[in-house]
């Protein structure tokens, strides 16, 4: 009973709140485009089709789509393929530590990674950060730190050994 009274009061306030607000619309509607009366949305019509698009693009941008193409493919195919095929799918052509991720993924991340958008699957092919929740990404920040690391040391390696209150600004430096 009381979820009946709460939900007329909801509808009133609703039809109340509709009725209030196409009033309030009337005068704007009079000032910026008439009574009522709405506009069509503009139609666009390209004056290129996509072949000559496609035809304007350059080779190596070309040959970087159609490998981008054929890495989307590989990894869908992979992640749709049945479990016992897996084993003797062909995994060419992608990075070895994208081929090492796929190979320890469970069953329910490649579903999730063949049900995701496009865009994400080839980022994911490609090595890059693809933004899916609960597949994993490839690791850039391991190189990194080793770079960091090695720089570190020899920054550490071209530092004086002499603590800086113990050095003397006066002595000349020993090179």
């Amino acid at each position: 009973m009381l979820a009946r009274i709460v939900n007329l009061i909801a509808n009133a306030l609703k039809t109340s709140f509709n009725w209030l607000y196409t009033i309030a619309c009337i005068p704007f509607d009079i000032i910026f485009g008439g009574l009522g009366s709405r506009r069509p949305a503009p139609e666009f019509k390209p004056q290129e089709s996509l072949n000559s698009l496609a035809e304007r693009l350059s080779p190596e941008r070309k040959r970087e789509i159609e490998r981008r193409r054929d890495l989307k493919d590989i990894v869908l195919g992979y992640c749709k393929s049945h479990t016992h095929d897996r084993d003797t799918y062909d995994l060419t052509g992608i990075k070895p530590e994208v081929q090492n991720i796929l190979l320890n993924m469970s069953d329910a991340q490649l579903a999730h990674l063949a049900s995701a958008p496009l865009c994400a699957v080839t980022k994911f092919a490609a090595g890059e950060d693809h933004t899916l929740l609960g597949i994993p990404v490839l690791r850039r920040d391991i190189q990194e730190t080793s770079v960091l690391d090695s720089m570190q040391n020899r920054i550490r390696k071209l530092m004086p050994t002499v603590h800086a209150l113990d050095y003397n600004s006066y002595q000349p430096r020993k090179i």
